[in-house]
């Protein structure tokens, strides 16, 4: 795997490890959607996920997943109720249409 330069944003490493691949197109999509959620007003200040790994450090018995962030809890309400299937073909969905939708 090549190098990458420091400070390399994280939706840009999707594109540079594919880089004249079989993904490059799906790395490509990917990247552009992750730069549209994180320019975006729903990204979870960084404070919020800061105070979260703190009280989970500290907890006696810590949870197994704390949900933080816009629509976590719907996101994962969908994947137990209706399973795996159904919750990535609502990824793909979601990844879709934001091509249309300003955050």
């Amino acid at each position: 795997m090549a190098y990458l330069p420091k400070n390399t944003p994280v939706f840009s490493l999707s594109i540079i490890v594919s880089k004249g691949g079989a993904y490059t197109s799906s790395a490509n999509n990917l990247a552009a959607h992750m730069k549209k959620i994180f320019e975006s007003r729903y990204l979870t200040e960084p404070e919020v996920i800061a105070d979260c790994i703190v009280k989970a450090a500290l907890a006696p018995k810590p949870k197994t997943r704390y949900l933080l962030g816009f629509a976590a809890r719907p996101t994962i309400m969908v994947q137990r109720i209706f399973g795996d299937r159904v919750y990535d073909s609502m990824i793909e969905f979601t990844k879709k249409i934001s091509k249309y939708i300003p955050l």
